[in-house]
């Protein structure tokens, strides 16, 4: 996957490093920088964490690579549905990925090219693009749609 993102912006985008973007998941960013055969050029100093929030240190930045297909973490997923709620992992997933693609120079009103690797990740996009939007909002498990089951309730605790 990081050669297919290396050869994305260096062949097919022919891009500078400065109008380069891309993120990973920290623990295969740690080991792309070890990497200079994988890593090159962009991989060094194009790196936006995947977190990367409220900035425009990279509004100048065309040519993206997205390598991470977004959950939320189990733990909190569990939680919610402790709760009876059922969250909605796309819509998750798909906020995560547009905040992170609003720090290019979309947010300067210009065009961008961006290589989605992950399957689930690019159909979310696509959807969104063309407008499909996820229109499905978190349940209440025992609201749960036909031929579901809702999750079992935990009984809470009163102190």
């Amino acid at each position: 996957m990081e050669l297919n993102a290396r050869n994305y912006l260096e062949r097919k985008c022919d891009a500078k490093v400065e109008e380069a973007q891309w993120t990973t998941f920290k623990s295969a960013q740690r080991r792309m920088d070890k990497s200079p055969a994988i890593c090159g050029k962009y991989f060094v100093s194009s790196y936006v964490p995947l977190n990367a929030v409220s900035t425009n240190d990279h509004d100048k930045r065309k040519h993206l690579a997205y390598l991470v297909n977004v959950f939320e973490n189990p733990s909190i997923t569990m939680w919610f549905r402790n709760q009876g709620i059922i969250l909605n992992e796309d819509a998750y997933a798909l906020s995560q990925m547009l905040q992170w693609i609003w720090r290019s120079a979309i947010r300067r009103g210009e065009s961008i090219s961006i290589y989605v690797p992950s399957k689930r990740m690019r159909q979310l996009l696509i959807d969104f693009l063309e407008q499909k939007l996820l229109d499905i909002p978190p349940r209440v498990a025992d609201n749960a749609g036909p031929g579901e089951k809702p999750f079992p309730q935990t009984p809470k605790k009163v102190s």
